[in-house]
């Protein structure tokens, strides 16, 4: 329970303990409460009419915490924690976290010191605030939109049969960690002829080979003589010529 109250006590006086004042609670001393961790900060401090001015430091939550929106403070406490102060029509203020610092003598608060009841105040600071919150407002809304849009597709497509429900795309972690497989080996193509067999059919036509196939058909101790035989492959029998057959018979007659 104290450290609930400590808590509280360092959230609601942050102004004073961050300017150095000292805050004890039964002897405990109350701790300075760290801002959030925020990316995207903007600092900047406006000057208003009436002597009255302000300090602004805000930037998007890197994580979802109980600190965001617009905290509020004049002089040594915070009046309006998590307000709209300064933010317009934006949506997705849970995501972003600032600390707007009221300066000046002549603001008008309300009875128990927590709102800005004087309208002419109130707009004429939330405008000057809202050019400087722009930037990060608009990323907090477009994130949430994004959010919601998800989670609405998530809804629709559970309620519908599985057979026409969207198909949900895969983690891109996961695909990441997939192992790619390893690709295949380019044949070249080309059937070497003395690593190929006659039986089967080669994969790839075979280039045109110029060669020669010399055959004997047994008669050429016989003859001795041949012909050639123009195709693929070129052929040069050495076995009996027709025509030198004919030529030898002759011969025997005339002798």
């Amino acid at each position: 329970m104290l450290d609930r109250i400590v808590e509280d006590l360092a959230l609601r006086f942050y102004p004073a303990i961050a300017d150095g004042r000292r805050i004890t609670l039964n002897g405990k001393v109350v701790p300075l409460f760290a801002d959030p961790p925020m990316t995207d900060v903007v600092e900047a401090e406006v000057t208003l009419s009436d002597g009255r001015s302000a300090r602004v430091r805000a930037g998007i939550l890197k994580q979802p915490s109980k600190l965001n929106r617009v905290h509020v403070s004049y002089e040594h406490r915070v009046i309006m924690p998590a307000s709209t102060v300064g933010t317009g029509e934006y949506s997705g203020l849970a995501k972003m976290f600032g600390r707007l610092q009221l300066m000046g003598k002549n603001w008008h608060l309300a009875r128990y010191k927590d709102d800005l009841p004087d309208e002419a105040e109130r707009a004429e600071l939330d405008d000057a605030v809202l050019e400087i919150l722009r930037p990060i407002l608009k990323k907090c809304q477009s994130a949430t939109m994004h959010q919601r849009i998800n989670q609405v597709a998530q809804l629709i497509n559970d309620m519908v049969p599985p057979e026409i429900a969207a198909a949900r795309p895969k983690p891109q972690n996961e695909r990441r960690d997939r192992p790619m497989p390893k690709p295949k080996p380019k044949l070249s193509g080309i059937v070497e002829l003395d690593k190929s067999t006659p039986e089967g059919p080669a994969r790839t036509r075979r280039p045109p080979y110029d060669r020669l196939l010399i055959t004997f058909d047994g008669e050429n101790a016989r003859h001795g003589v041949g012909e050639f035989q123009p195709g693929r492959p070129h052929r040069h029998g050495l076995g009996r010529h027709e025509s030198a057959a004919e030529e030898g018979q002759e011969g025997q007659h005339e002798r």
